[in-house]
């Protein structure tokens, strides 16, 4: 390692408005889109490398436990830092970290069919767009369903009951 250099001010810019301040160890652990305080870490752990391509965002927690060096467990590796750096700039390109859990307006509905309610019909407007199996509908009041290479993200209405796509995106 190096002498550090500083970060250049527009690479700063570009790192911090493309992570939204959103840790990438964070999403990639966890799927975590939450706003984190945190820091611009060097992946190849270098400071005096200062290329665009060998910053990322992290929390503080995971800065810390990324430059730290353990004798018993594997620590995060740079690839896995990388990849997951990828991803999450990836889903804030779809603009996924500005989704709440609440529903998203005009997105669809989803009405539910047969009768052992094994099967829901998605629908955008009045065009049906895919149909998703689904079972134990109960036992989560959220879940995720991938058929075609589409995600989408269900939400039961703890008042009605109903099944609401809450979002949908390229798996």
């Amino acid at each position: 390692m190096g002498n550090r250099k500083p970060i250049p001010p527009q690479v700063e810019i570009n790192i911090l408005l493309a992570s939204a301040r959103r840790c990438a160890l964070c999403f990639g652990f966890e799927g975590d889109f939450t706003r984190k305080k945190g820091q611009i870490a060097h992946i190849d752990q270098d400071s005096s490398n200062p290329d665009e391509a060998n910053l990322v965002y992290l929390c503080f927690e995971h800065h810390d436990e990324y430059d730290s060096s353990t004798s018993q467990s594997k620590g995060i590796t740079q690839s896995e830092l990388r990849e997951y750096k990828k991803s999450l700039l990836a889903a804030i390109s779809r603009g996924e970290h500005t989704r709440s859990d609440e529903p998203v307006q005009g997105i669809g509905t989803v009405q539910e069919f047969k009768n052992d309610n094994s099967g829901v019909q998605v629908n955008s407007g009045n065009t049906a767009i895919g149909h998703q199996t689904v079972y134990n509908q109960q036992a989560s009041e959220f879940f995720d369903e991938v058929k075609n290479g589409v995600r989408t993200t269900y939400r039961r209405d703890p008042v009605t009951g109903a099944l609401i796509v809450v979002s949908m995106s390229l798996a």
